[in-house]
């Protein structure tokens, strides 16, 4: 019996381009109101991307569809030659201690075998500095390859320090690809309203 040959038509997206359309998926929803509360907003960004991925060709596998895999949030694979690859993966971490984000999603990220890793969570903007100091110094001693792209988006609300989360009234969204032995590259940043 012949092989089987499996082609799957999919699109490549740039770093720019998955930001712009997270952005645009924010804004096409209603917003958890809880900005503290990590379920709800892991939720809704596993939606936003897996509709992306979706749209783009890829066969996404989704914690919320068929459990983690290899621990991972989210993943979208292509056909190709008769292989399944890992294109892009995903861990959102709804928490703005850097050294659990390093540890663990970012550990995640950097194990597996993906030409795009997207890290999504929610430092203040005050810390953004140095947590993207932090990031670009494990992106540099970690196993990234040439073929491989970091990216993060950065969430924070409006909300001051002092002031309950509950009542932000926009996020303000920050794209970044974390580029190996150089400085990061910014994809942009936007700002997402939140209807109360």
């Amino acid at each position: 019996m012949p092989d089987i040959k499996i082609e799957k038509t999919f699109t490549d997206i740039g770093p720019t381009e998955l930001f712009r359309r997270f952005c645009s998926g924010l804004r096409s929803r209603e917003l958890p109101k809880d900005y503290e509360k990590s379920l709800p907003w892991t939720k809704l960004v596993r939606r936003i991307l897996r509709e992306i991925g979706t749209s783009l060709g890829y066969q996404v596998r989704d914690r919320d569809l068929v459990g983690e895999w290899l621990t991972i949030d989210q993943t979208w694979r292509i056909h190709e030659s008769n292989m399944i690859k890992t294109y892009f993966a995903m861990e959102s971490e709804n928490s703005v201690d850097i050294e659990d984000v390093i540890d663990d999603e970012v550990e995640k990220l950097l194990d597996v075998k993906s030409n795009v890793k997207l890290l999504i969570y929610y430092p203040r903007k005050r810390s953004q500095a140095w947590h993207l100091s932090m990031l670009q110094d494990k992106i540099n001693a970690g196993p990234l390859l040439p073929d491989e792209r970091f990216i993060t988006i950065m969430i924070d609300s409006d909300a001051t320090a002092e002031d309950d989360y509950r009542k932000y009234t926009k996020l303000v969204l920050r794209g970044l690809e974390i580029v190996k032995n150089t400085r990061h590259k910014e994809l942009g940043t936007e700002e997402v309203d939140v209807a109360n």
